[in-house]
């Protein structure tokens, strides 16, 4: 009986073996069992119990091999038991190329686990197949052409397997019937609510708005600032509602993140639209990218393919700042601990706000009451190497007029458009967003268009780092990619440069 031990998103395949001997009558699990699999052993003999099954009075001695892995979650119940029950002879000897996974209720139940979708590619790519609690096929419905049973209880796997099992195959045709149960409800879809934020709820603001758009086109980190109430979070939310539905090997590592943590239920069993995370600012290091024993998903990965909001950004303790820089730049995070090393994916939008003082009104109408030590303690929280990964910078300015939307819906309906075409211009260019462009593609891009020279006395003029400098390019291409244009011109080279961050807020 073969299942598999989950290390971050990796698996390891892992053989059940039961054995029996003479001695008093007892279950003992080895192989480096975690507590969660102490505690199963009660579990599954009162679900073999509930079909009529008794263990025999005798020593039994469950083993996990490989031994020197620690294997630990609820989803050993089930291959276990189908193990006990083949050394008692109650069902024929399973296929080799088979994986088991569930969690055992007392009444034999057969409940969901976590990870099923990193089970079920796993299973995919080792050609194995697979039998799965009935509760998680809306998430392995994803990984198409996999054969794998779902069961609901054991009484009906146990009948089924000393019958003739058949396993079915998931394919495209079972993904679009389970949209209609689920996919409305896996993630909330803004521009289907009416009480979602839209473009048009924002007055004003049309730098910032352009900005958004720009950010959001290309994937590009965008760092908001200005004093209370002018719409810097209202803005974050109407980002959320412009992303575009993530492609279907987004929402494979998205769901694959979520089901690690436990996240997913039967209201969401998938994640198709952009996820969106706005972590507290007293959020901690560990919560944020990731780690504990077992190391889970942090904010970042949850943030996978989808936005990731920080407000109030210098009020987010420095050292969790700064550990955001890797992740923003390789687009994924590799978390480290005695016993184990874990890399989850991270390749997300940052949104960051924050107030251009601790009063919140520095150049603003009303008279700010910081000191001049306070304001350079608030902004010394930005260092310049993070600053550094923000491609775009603005600041967003008082409203002293109200305004009414006739259509509500239109700037918001048109601004999404633009972004689907930008999108599909960069993936028809290169197959990917322009955040990903290389230092090699970039060059290209800078020789092909003649932007060296521009580009060289920009960074005497205004002291950019060579970082500021392809950042610049990156928006500047999806600049061009938003007005349909087969080239960078000298105005969206100009545009994209005044986006850029100061070395210093301030």
């Amino acid at each position: 009986m073969k299942t598999l031990a989950p290390n971050g998103l990796a698996m390891q395949q892992i053989t059940v073996e039961v054995a029996t001997r003479p001695g008093l009558a007892s279950l003992t699990i080895v192989g480096l069992a975690g507590k969660s699999l102490v505690e199963s052993k009660e579990r599954i003999r009162l679900a073999l119990r509930s079909i009529g099954v008794t263990l025999p009075a005798t020593c039994i001695v469950v083993n996990l091999a490989p031994a020197e892995i620690t294997k630990d979650g609820t989803h050993y119940d089930l291959p276990i038991a189908l193990a006990l029950l083949a050394c008692t002879k109650y069902i024929n000897p399973l296929p080799k190329d088979l994986l088991v996974f569930g969690e055992l209720g007392l009444n034999g139940q057969i409940r969901r686990v976590k990870q099923a979708v990193s089970f079920a590619i796993y299973a995919k790519q080792n050609h194995l197949r697979t039998i799965f609690p009935k509760a998680v096929q809306n998430e392995v419905a994803l990984v198409k052409n996999l054969r794998c049973y779902f069961a609901r209880n054991l009484r009906q796997l146990v009948a089924q397997l000393q019958s003739d099992i058949r396993f079915k195959t998931s394919h495209k045709a079972v993904i679009e019937e389970l949209k209609d149960a689920a996919g409305s409800r896996a993630v909330t879809d803004g521009r289907k609510d009416e009480n979602a934020v839209l473009l048009d709820n924002i007055l004003g603001q049309s730098l910032a708005k352009r900005a958004a758009l720009i950010a959001v086109s290309g994937n590009h980190n965008l760092l908001l600032t200005g004093p209370p109430g002018v719409g810097k979070s209202l803005l974050a939310l109407a980002i959320k509602n412009l992303m575009p539905e993530i492609d279907e090997k987004g929402q494979l590592e998205a769901t694959s993140i979520y089901s690690s943590k436990g996240l997913l239920n039967s209201d969401q069993p998938v994640i198709r639209q952009a996820p969106f995370r706005n972590p507290h600012h007293t959020s901690s290091q560990v919560a944020m990218i990731g780690g504990g024993n077992p190391i889970l998903p942090g904010e970042i990965s949850l943030a996978h393919k989808g936005l990731l909001f920080l407000d109030e950004l210098p009020l987010f303790p420095r050292p969790v700042l700064e550990s955001l820089r890797e992740p923003l730049q390789n687009n994924h995070i590799t978390v480290a601990r005695a016993k184990q090393v874990v890399t989850y994916p991270a390749d997300f939008l940052l949104v960051g706000a924050f107030n251009p003082c601790p009063c919140g009104y520095l150049g603003s109408q009303k008279e700010c009451s910081c000191s001049v030590a306070q304001i350079n303690s608030y902004h010394s929280k930005l260092s310049g190497p993070m600053l550094d990964r923000f491609q775009i910078f603005v600041r967003l300015t008082s409203i002293d007029q109200l305004s009414c939307q006739k259509n509500k819906g239109e700037e918001h309906e048109r601004a999404r458009k633009l972004v689907e075409n930008a999108r599909a211009n960069q993936y028809a260019r290169c197959a990917k967003l322009n955040n990903l462009l290389t230092q090699d593609e970039l060059n290209l891009i800078i020789e092909q268009n003649s932007l060296r020279e521009p580009l060289e006395l920009s960074m005497k003029k205004l002291q950019l780092s060579l970082r500021s400098v392809y950042s610049a390019v990156r928006v500047a291409q999806t600049i061009a990619n938003l007005e349909q244009s087969s080239k960078i011109t000298p105005a969206h080279i100009a545009e994209a440069i005044s986006y850029l961050p100061p070395m210093r807020i301030g």
